[in-house]
């Protein structure tokens, strides 16, 4: 083998290596965003949470004062092995054998 064939080989598998690495199987929504569920497809949204508070006018009714920022993340996990995505928390999605059907 020539020094290009070597080169080629490395590269291919430097290029293997990081693919694998850039497909999570759990991702987090940063601090001050929640998590808007999770597909079948592992997609996901993380949406800002929202800024306000209810209260109550003088009748006792509750108006909601708060709005969403705008904003929006989006991102995919990807589950193998027969795993399903799933919500583990109002901010994290994962992966889990045996989920839902």
């Amino acid at each position: 083998m020539t020094l290009t064939d070597w080169l080629v080989s490395i590269l291919g598998i430097l290029v293997i290596a990081v693919t694998l690495l850039c497909r999570p199987h759990h991702a987090r929504c940063p601090a001050g965003w929640w998590l808007d569920g999770v597909r079948p497809s592992g997609r996901y949204d993380c949406r800002r949470v929202p800024i306000g508070d209810d209260r109550r006018d003088a009748d006792g009714i509750v108006r909601d004062h708060s709005y969403e920022p705008p904003g929006e993340i989006d991102g995919e996990i990807y589950c193998t092995g027969g795993s399903k995505p799933i919500v583990v928390d109002e901010r994290t999605v994962g992966c889990q054998r045996g989920g839902w059907p």
